[in-house]
């Protein structure tokens, strides 16, 4: 197990409170103690446990880019721009490629639910009637760029619960996701 808040609460003589506080910017700790709790994490070489983190607070602070070719000087371009910004805002992009198939374009879906991101930007090549639905039934905030899907499921129907493009975590992502030219779908 690597090391923890509590290691570098005992290195530093503090609770682990401080430590929290002191690695989140909090106001409650003085200068001096900050800098030692810093220096303490990179003497132990700690790394923040992002799993727990996503447990505590509900998100796993990645999201999903699934694309239909990575070999387009767009589609690099593009993947560029959405990584750049995920990260600047905290978050890891899992990036999948569906080499323009409908079978792969599902299985990159399903496989990024599976590792619970906060939501996916989808670059779709997949035009078939009632997608859109199985999309929406993911339950999972989605953009696609060049909106394949709305156009071909043009009939899809609304379902009794909300779309996760009206959820607040979804207009959170579809906010910080709109440098990149994307669409929410429903």
């Amino acid at each position: 197990m690597g090391v923890t808040v509590k290691d570098i609460a005992e290195d530093c003589g503090i609770s682990r409170g401080t430590v929290d506080r002191a690695l989140h910017d909090r106001p409650g700790v003085n200068t001096e103690t900050r800098r030692r709790v810093l220096a303490s994490v990179k003497k132990l070489g700690y790394r923040p446990d992002m799993l727990a983190q996503g447990l505590v607070k509900g998100k796993s602070f990645s999201i999903g880019l699934v694309t239909f070719n990575m070999n387009n000087n767009f589609v690099t371009e593009f993947i560029s721009s959405v990584e750049f910004g995920a990260r600047q805002e905290g978050y890891f992009t899992y990036i999948t490629n569906s080499d323009m198939k409908a079978e792969g374009e599902e299985d990159c879906i399903n496989h990024l639910i599976q590792r619970r991101v906060d939501g996916i930007i989808l670059q779709s090549m997949h035009p078939a009637r009632g997608y859109a639905r199985w999309l929406h039934r993911q339950g999972i905030p989605l953009i696609t760029v060049g909106n394949r899907v709305s156009a071909a499921s043009a009939t899809t129907t609304s379902s009794s619960s909300a779309p996760p493009s009206s959820t607040p975590r979804a207009r959170t992502f579809q906010r910080r996701s709109s440098a990149t030219g994307g669409s929410s779908t429903r």
